[in-house]
């Protein structure tokens, strides 16, 4: 995800930041729907989890990597990013 705040972006890779945290938003949240088997699955609140939807639903499999940042300065990105995959940590077989 990107902390526009901590990052100082402006202009048009403000607007690139801002659509990136929508489309993960998106995508935890459709595969939050996969793993509470939903009737309804919200793939087109996104472009990305749209164009994803053959990948990540039905009998697909999929894999996800979350990137970790050792430094004792971003432990709150990495929790962020460790809490975003717990959401759907338990529809996938690692």
């Amino acid at each position: 995800s990107e902390r526009v705040k901590k990052s100082g972006a402006c202009g048009q890779v403000l607007k690139e930041a801002m659509l990136t945290n929508r489309d993960l938003s998106a995508l935890g949240d459709v595969l939050q729907s996969l793993q509470g088997k939903q009737k309804f699955i919200p793939y087109r609140n996104s472009i990305m989890t749209e164009i994803l939807s053959d990948c990540i639903g039905g009998s697909a499999q999929t894999l996800v990597y979350l990137h970790l940042c050792p430094a004792t300065d971003q432990s709150f990105e990495s929790l962020c990013t460790l809490k975003f995959g717990e959401r759907f940590s338990k529809q996938f077989v690692f």
